[in-house]
């Protein structure tokens, strides 16, 4: 049993310019031995793909999906299917449109965490808000 979080997320705004699109940017920082899943988990039935939950509102607008920055790549023979992953350290980013001065953007990130050395995996979720 892990006595520490595998991941640790240090999430930042980058523009907060009324009118213009700006991102969301989640720094992962994960333990030595450990590893997250990336946006794009190509099997059905696999592990949970890194994913952020926003609570909707009309002082902003979510463009595209969230993207994960050069994650690594391989076949994993468990999930019979190609997956992505980070190991030590990930960045996803997520673009937005701010719309309104007086914005709020709150919301989650959600992620399974996974050790190497016993297959053990753990549900992850970090809560955020932008005001």
């Amino acid at each position: 049993f892990v006595d520490k979080k595998p991941i640790e997320w240090k999430i930042n705004l980058k523009n907060k310019e009324v009118g213009k699109e700006t991102r969301i940017v989640f720094e992962a920082k994960l333990l030595k031995n450990w590893y997250v899943y990336g946006t794009d988990i190509q099997v059905s039935d696999g592990p949970l793909a890194t994913k952020i939950v926003l609570e909707p509102n009309d002082t902003y607008e979510i463009i595209g999906n969230l993207k994960a920055i050069d994650p690594k790549s391989k076949y994993d023979e468990i999930w019979d299917g190609n997956i992505t992953y980070f190991k030590d350290q990930g960045v996803f980013v997520q673009n937005i449109k701010i719309l309104k001065p007086n914005f709020k953007i709150t919301g989650k990130i959600v992620a399974q965490t996974c050790s190497e050395i016993d297959g053990n995996c753990v549900f992850n979720t970090k809560e955020f808000k932008f005001e």
